[in-house]
């Protein structure tokens, strides 16, 4: 039985898209590596907003290079946990959190010194969690990628939590 030209080429370029098609498709991460993708965003996202409302006030120059240094490092990990999301099949999380959001608020009532003193400890602390939640994932991350992005920003966070210290301490 002879078959027509384009009924052989419609079933060649058919079988070279579903050979194609497997690399497109999600792959599935455990739910603590998902949650952990998406509390690193929302703490990201946090970050960059809460730098640059403190960038609005007038700080002393180092704690403005801080703030700079917040929003770039925050800023590239975010892409990272976007298109890491993106490569395991979810969205990650876009809009701050209500948490967040009321801590943004308090920082924003703070005046004056008041203020550089409130952002920095709101630093340390929020540096400290996060230092712990890339130790965590770093060490029981099911997922090689997420784990390796855990590995890979875990110093630039212990660098910000080191330097946030220093800040505080000095601007006490």
């Amino acid at each position: 039985m002879q078959y027509p030209a384009f009924l052989i080429t419609a079933l060649l370029v058919a079988g070279a898209v579903s050979a194609v098609e497997p690399a497109n498709v999600p792959i599935a991460i455990a739910k603590a590596d998902q949650e952990f993708i998406t509390k690193a965003r929302m703490c990201g996202l946090y970050e960059v907003k809460s730098a640059e409302m403190a960038m609005k006030h007038s700080l002393p120059a180092e704690v403005q290079r801080f703030a700079e240094r917040l929003i770039d490092d925050h800023t590239t990990a975010g892409k990272e946990l976007d298109e890491l999301a993106k490569r395991k099949g979810f969205a990650s999380q876009t809009i701050i959190d209500e948490k967040h959001q009321d801590k943004l608020t308090k920082q924003e009532e703070a005046k004056d010194k008041a203020y550089v003193e409130t952002w920095l400890e709101y630093q340390v602390a929020a540096h400290k969690d996060g230092v712990a939640h890339l130790e965590e994932a770093v060490k029981d991350a099911k997922d090689a990628d997420v784990r390796a992005f855990a590995a890979k920003h875990l110093p630039t966070m212990r660098a910000h939590l080191d330097t946030a210290k220093k800040l505080e301490a000095k601007h006490d």
